[in-house]
């Protein structure tokens, strides 16, 4: 699957702001790059710089399907109780149970 990178922007930029400065800084290695996100405005932006574009539901399904054939995590690398995963829906304005 390969390595996921987290890139964290500056204070006042929005996340989705921060996605499109970051692919016009990468310039023609954006291709190189895959942008999960269901954002429409985001998904346009990446595509017009050269990037692959996935969709969060997509990402997860993936990972879902990872974690269910046994895939290993890092000691490190623990999955996020579901009370984790709601309080960064909440604070990234997502849907929630």
């Amino acid at each position: 699957m390969g390595s996921i990178t987290t890139h964290f922007g500056k204070k006042g930029l929005t996340a989705d702001d921060a996605i499109v400065f970051r692919l016009t800084k990468l310039g023609r290695s954006a291709k190189n790059w895959i942008v999960v996100t269901s954002d429409q405005r985001v998904q346009v932006e990446a595509h017009a710089k050269g990037a692959e574009v996935m969709p969060s539901e997509v990402f997860a399904r993936q990972l879902e399907t990872i974690f269910e054939q046994g895939g290993k995590i890092e000691k490190d690398n623990r999955l996020m109780s579901e009370q984790e995963v709601d309080e960064w829906l909440r604070f990234f304005g997502g849907n929630n149970k």
